[in-house]
């Protein structure tokens, strides 16, 4: 029985964490861009404008970060992570339709406390950004995260 619970604690430990993208916040123009549960975060087009997340990391360890977005075929888009002082760079072709993942690859998350996750673009105004649906986090530090996963358009510390 011990064993098992300890299998259970581990593998809840390594769960893959999806936070929808409307549950974002953008920031310096809060209508910069169009904001839906069913859509996600679309129309986004201008490099000045960032997406930002908030969470609670309670567990300091390594922290796998992606994005899920929708791209026009043949389009290509560079897209900056910035967490926990750290920042990473990845492109990714579009899918038309399909979802497409743009992979940041590893953050150190060095101690436990409250993050925020800054998506920026690095294409020029008028290209393609993405369609984003969700950021995507895995790893140890995973472990008893906390997000808001209901979209809030008032102050992220309120509901964390």
């Amino acid at each position: 029985m011990v064993a098992v619970l300890v299998l259970v604690t581990a593998a809840a430990a390594a769960a893959e964490l999806r936070v929808p993208a409307f549950t974002a916040y953008l920031d310096p123009n809060v209508e910069g861009a169009r904001v839906s549960a069913r859509s996600g975060i679309t129309r986004w087009d201008d490099p000045a404008l960032k997406v930002l997340w908030f969470g609670q990391i309670k567990t300091p360890g390594e922290l796998k970060c992606s994005v899920v977005l929708r791209l026009p075929q043949d389009a290509t888009s560079k897209l900056r992570l910035t967490v926990a002082g750290q920042s990473q760079e990845a492109s990714v072709n579009g899918g038309g339709s399909e979802l497409v993942t743009a992979d940041f690859g590893s953050f150190d998350i060095a101690q436990a406390g409250y993050q925020r996750f800054t998506l920026e673009s690095l294409n020029p105004q008028g290209r393609p950004f993405g369609d984003l649906d969700a950021l995507i986090l895995d790893g140890p530090a995973t472990q008893d995260v906390h997000f808001n996963l209901k979209s809030r358009r008032n102050a992220a510390s309120v509901h964390l």
